[in-house]
């Protein structure tokens, strides 16, 4: 088994920056477990496993530790706000102006 990359770009701060230009009001949030909302696929979970002095366990959500979660969570998360004006995000910190 292998981790499939997303290859999915993750904004910088400069490109952000332009679109802040002209905002007078800004609010900076920052999303609590931001990576574990997103479950991961039955298929997916078994690349997860680990085990313990307890037995074996995998993960049902997505996790740090994942070489692609980054990129992963970056799509979800465009594609959840992509309707919304004034709002940016850098992984999981929310920027609205």
């Amino acid at each position: 088994m292998a981790v499939k990359r997303e290859r999915y770009p993750i904004p910088t701060i400069d490109d952000v920056l332009q679109d802040l230009n002209q905002s007078k009001f800004f609010s900076k949030l920052d999303l609590n477990s931001a990576y574990h909302q997103i479950a991961l696929s039955p298929e997916s979970r078994d690349i997860t496993t680990f085990g313990t002095h307890q037995g074996l366990y995998r993960y049902k959500r997505l996790m740090f530790g994942i070489s692609c979660a980054p990129e992963m969570y970056q799509k979800v998360l465009g594609q959840v706000l992509q309707k919304c004006d004034g709002v940016h995000n850098i992984l999981d910190d929310l920027i609205v102006h």
